[in-house]
């Protein structure tokens, strides 16, 4: 019994891993502690925007600058600003001091007072850390930073997040707090 219990535990942590890996396959680019790359392209006033299948706009960003670097192919960007448009109902927009886009723009790293909010009919639900990464086909977030999440009646503090964007489901996975303000009756 005890060896079946073990090797359930076993299956469940390494679907868990397996889960938590999968489309990961493009890791973040140049390391900010190894050597600097060499930069190839450096651009002013710049819109990136990137399609889906149908033509339409899945994400586009826009920055004062950008700074390309073509060994490492990413994209270095100053004070960027972006739409983030979900399958059903608004899209997500939002700022950050700085970011990267690599893997053909459908990966970032947002860093740097980055807001991430969305204007549905119930109101404003707005996302505050330090730090986010997205990915851009699967509308996914995540961060492990301390994160404020806000919505019309509610203000939820926490360490780290998960964003599923298109399906508006946010989960605060540690030490999550709050306050719910429920409308009167």
């Amino acid at each position: 019994m005890r060896r079946i219990v073990t090797i359930g535990l076993t299956l469940v942590v390494v679907a868990l891993i397996g889960w938590r890996m999968a489309g990961r396959e493009e890791a973040e680019p140049a390391s900010a502690t190894g050597p600097a790359p060499a930069l190839t392209a450096y651009a002013r006033e710049v819109v990136v925007t990137t399609t889906n299948a149908d033509g339409q706009v899945a994400w586009q960003i826009t920055t004062p600058a950008a700074r390309y670097y073509d060994e490492e192919d990413f994209w270095q960007l100053d004070s960027p600003e972006w739409q983030l448009t979900a399958q059903q109902g608004p899209p997500w927009t939002g700022h950050a001091d700085h970011g990267r886009s690599w893997a053909g723009h459908s990966r970032a790293r947002l860093e740097g007072d980055v807001v991430m909010r969305r204007e549905g009919p119930s109101g404003v639900t707005r996302i505050d850390t330090p730090r986010i990464d997205l990915d851009i086909p699967a509308r996914y977030a995540e961060t492990d930073q301390p994160v404020t999440l806000t919505g019309p009646d509610y203000r939820i503090r926490g360490q780290g997040a998960l964003a599923w964007l298109d399906e508006q489901r946010i989960v605060l996975p540690d030490n999550a707090r709050g306050r719910y303000h429920a409308a009167p009756r």
